[in-house]
């Protein structure tokens, strides 16, 4: 049992420069890598079309790539294209709130209702 709506360090920011990282965080499987916009972000590491690890893709123009399909999802868990499939259809992946502090990436794995950066103890969070 883990103590998950905290926030706790996931890695150094070097560690998914350039290519998704994947880690098990409080049991929960994540995937860190940059989003369009440069900035960290943090996915369940589940692709919606086959189940396979977003880890296990690449990124391309700030998109995380699926290496078994090509289901390419954004930042923010929506998925954005697939060669082929229209993917209207295809569920969101769970993205988690995450941010860079202090030299590391840090990640919220659980209720994102409950998570404030303005609250955060540790400033973690904070702006």
């Amino acid at each position: 049992m883990f103590l998950k709506n905290a926030w706790y360090i996931a890695c150094t920011p070097d560690e998914f420069a350039g290519k998704p990282l994947g880690r098990k965080i409080c049991n929960e499987a994540m995937v860190f890598f940059r989003d369009g916009n440069g900035n960290a972000a943090a996915l369940e590491d589940f692709c919606p079309h086959r189940g396979a690890a977003l880890s296990l893709g690449f990124v391309r123009d700030g998109h995380l790539v699926c290496g078994y399909h090509g289901l390419t999802v954004d930042g923010g868990g929506k998925c954005t294209k697939m060669v082929g499939q229209r993917v209207g259809g295809f569920p969101k992946t769970r993205a988690f709130a995450c941010v860079e502090r202090y030299g590391f990436v840090w990640v919220w794995p659980g209720d994102a209702a409950r998570e404030s950066r303005r609250n955060s103890a540790s400033g973690v969070g904070r702006e």
